[in-house]
């Protein structure tokens, strides 16, 4: 049920939050493993909708409650703002997946970050290969984000979802670069 917590209080004083709570959903329970993920797609989500009203907000809170565990997760509004935007440049890599667009892939790689150069080949190969076995994309869902920040100072953002195909679905994660205005492409796979 989801309410408005107007007395929040952070490390900046008095805030304005939307705090997101979910509790007994099946869907949920079935997948805890991945309950972070999906209370990041919550907050993101419900910021899709408030976009033009964010500056009426500092934070959205998504808490989760399954039969396994329970998470509470801050999402700053400027945070899911940056994800937003990033999401165009998602959009445009599913668009080039669905099109079959396997050189322009390979060229928005960019190696060095969690991929070697020596390694793209494979990579692309195996992309064919997820292709011809799980049919055509038609369309892709969203189901979070995670940051990771690795010791080497390569920080990245990690969004993953499902594509919906014409044999069978498949998970699909992409790994890019979260600086505005810096496109770059560092990985993407058929798992969360």
């Amino acid at each position: 049920m989801p309410k408005v917590n107007l007395d929040a209080v952070s490390k900046y004083g008095k805030t304005k939050c939307f705090e997101i709570q979910i509790e007994n959903s099946e869907f949920l329970n079935e997948n805890a493993t991945w309950t972070e993920m999906y209370a990041a797609n919550i907050a993101y989500l419900f910021f899709t909708f408030i976009r033009d009203e964010k500056q009426k907000y500092s934070t959205i809170k998504s808490f989760i409650s399954t039969n396994q565990r329970k998470v509470s997760c801050d999402f700053p509004i400027d945070t899911l703002e940056m994800v937003y935007n990033k999401m165009t440049y998602v959009n445009q890599v599913v668009a080039l997946l669905q099109h079959h667009d396997y050189e322009k892939m390979e060229a928005l790689l960019k190696p060095g970050v969690l991929l070697a150069e020596e390694d793209k080949p494979k990579f692309i190969n195996e992309l064919k290969s997820v292709d011809s076995v799980f049919g055509d994309i038609i369309e892709f869902t969203p189901a979070g984000f995670n940051f990771s920040y690795p010791e080497n100072g390569n920080n990245f953002l990690h969004i993953s979802g499902n594509l919906k195909r014409t044999k069978q679905d498949t998970q699909f994660s992409i790994d890019i670069n979260p600086t505005e205005g810096k496109n770059e492409l560092y990985l993407y796979g058929y798992e969360y």
